[in-house]
């Protein structure tokens, strides 16, 4: 039986059968193999308390073994469970046996790292709670909400919709204002770029909106068109669209280029386009992902970075000695975190207050809150001032450990709806959406931190993506949550 989708009934993603031999071969790896490598790979250790960052690298490696013997495509859980393990797991284990500090964050360590890791435990306990919780409510299993089924019509295998046409020209403009305005520093390197870009914006709050402008409307463009023609059957495309598809995949390469781009940015628009052409179709596919995301951030990640400086004569290769930068700062962020709230208390909302009315300029609201990583830099005497401020950094700073743990629940019960939508869809399709492709891998940025830095991004690609992905779903037909469900997805606590 053919669908209106212009896919057979026996093409479609059968459901995902978990694999306990991959599993606990898994488990091996990221519970064993790879911290006992760190273990062994560094001197004796300096501060006692380094036994808590292998016991977090153990127990989130152990639920990350599970994500790919399970197999489900469960993004945003992924994500959280690979920034946890490489930057609150990994790295403090690297950090702490050889007693020394990242080099942005110097004099961490000394007095609160238990409390630290009770943070990272609490935050990272109560996000696996609260997607179980909403795995499995009292009274039975949790099902997805099934909508009574709607008459399909046979989507046109020709025309872009207006709606994309629109986000497409629109988002060229705005690029192109960014692209020659950078021109002169576009493909030299990232400092030289941030440079030419605060020659051309001095203020830091108008240039975090022109970049996202620049970046998010034309990367959900390319997205929704990538999913527009590799649709089943295949769109008869005019010129003017394949040009419209051509022009905005150029420009997003021009703008998004490994030379002098964000390593987080750019991987998200990397892992989104990947995700448009059906990277994550499959469990075998999702699992490679999954593996491969560990050896990115370990390996590529640090490497990477040799092509978006001047002085690449100080690059280093070595996954030890690159978990001990700046890069890596994210625990020590932490640590940095419960001394400011030791000191002064916690905001009581501020830092979130600052976060939400992020649009507001400085010139209506003079005493703003500033950035995370900014008030704590601020707060140590730090000279360098561009620091990450993790989400467990955010929540602390804001209330205390009560934040931590019920921030915690509320996110994880969030994520585990957003995963199942992305599951569900990818049971009958070959890629998430377009949000589903762009947000999740964008959650390394938002984990890092710090909030107030991310949220232009955020806010532009949400907007963008329901616009795209209204007018996507009404081209390819009826959305996938209006049909019913093949087989219920959470149907058991995992």
């Amino acid at each position: 039986m053919e669908s209106a989708r212009g896919t057979t009934d026996a093409e479609r993603p059968a459901p995902v059968v978990g694999s306990f031999p991959l599993g606990a071969l898994s488990a091996l790896l990221f519970c064993f193999a790879v911290p006992g490598y760190v273990v062994l790979a560094t001197p004796d250790p300096v501060n006692r308390a380094w036994p808590g960052a292998l016991l977090v690298a153990v127990l989130v490696g152990l639920r990350y073994a599970w994500i790919v013997g399970r197999g489900e495509q469960r993004l945003i859980e992924m994500t959280v469970w690979l920034f946890t393990y490489v930057f609150l797991g990994l790295a403090p284990l690297v950090q702490l046996r050889e007693g020394i500090s990242p080099g942005t964050t110097p004099r961490t360590f000394a007095t609160l790292v238990p409390e630290s890791f009770l943070v990272v435990g609490l935050g990272s306990l109560a996000f696996l709670v609260g997607g179980l919780l909403r795995a499995v409510r009292p009274g039975g299993p949790w099902r997805p909400r099934v909508r009574r089924p709607v008459a399909v019509v046979e989507p046109p295998t020709t025309g872009i919709p207006r709606p994309i046409w629109l986000l497409g020209l629109g988002s060229l403009l705005l690029t192109a204002y960014y692209l020659v305005n950078v021109a002169p520093a576009l493909f030299t390197d990232a400092t030289t770029l941030n440079r030419q870009s605060f020659t051309v914006w001095p203020n830091t709050a108008t240039q975090g909106i022109v970049n996202a402008l620049a970046i998010m409307p034309i990367l959900v463009t390319v997205v929704a068109l990538t999913l527009l023609r590799l649709r089943r059957p295949r769109p008869e495309w005019t010129l003017a669209e394949k040009a419209l598809h051509l022009a905005t995949v150029l420009a997003l390469v021009a703008t998004v280029n490994p030379l002098n781009s964000a390593r987080y940015v750019f991987g998200t628009v990397a892992l989104a386009l990947a995700g448009a052409v059906g990277l994550y179709a499959t469990a075998r596919r999702f699992r490679l992902v999954a593996v491969g995301a560990i050896v990115g951030l370990l390996v590529i990640f640090p490497v990477a970075d040799a092509f978006r400086t001047a002085n690449t004569g100080e690059q280093v290769v070595s996954p030890v000695t690159a978990l001990q930068s700046g890069d890596f700062d994210a625990f020590a962020q932490i640590d940095n975190t419960l001394l400011y709230v030791q000191e002064y208390g916690t905001t009581q909302g501020r830092q979130a207050l600052g976060v939400v009315l992020f649009w507001v300029p400085r010139a209506y609201w003079p005493d703003k809150p500033d950035d995370t990583g900014v008030l704590l830099a601020t707060f140590r005497d730090y000279d360098f001032q561009n620091l990450s401020a993790p989400l467990w950094s955010e929540l602390f700073i804001n209330g205390g450990w009560l934040a931590v743990g019920l921030g915690g629940l509320v996110f994880g019960w969030w994520a585990r709806g957003r995963d199942d939508g992305i599951v569900t869809r990818l049971r009958r399709s070959r890629a998430p959406g377009v949000l589903g492709c762009i947000l999740p891998f964008y959650f390394v940025f938002l984990l890092r931190g710090s909030l107030l830095q991310a949220m232009a991004n955020l806010v532009v690609m949400l907007a963008c993506a329901w616009f795209a992905d209204r007018a996507v779903r009404s081209r390819l037909g009826a959305e996938p949550d209006d049909l019913p469900a093949a087989e219920p997805v959470g149907s058991q606590a995992s």
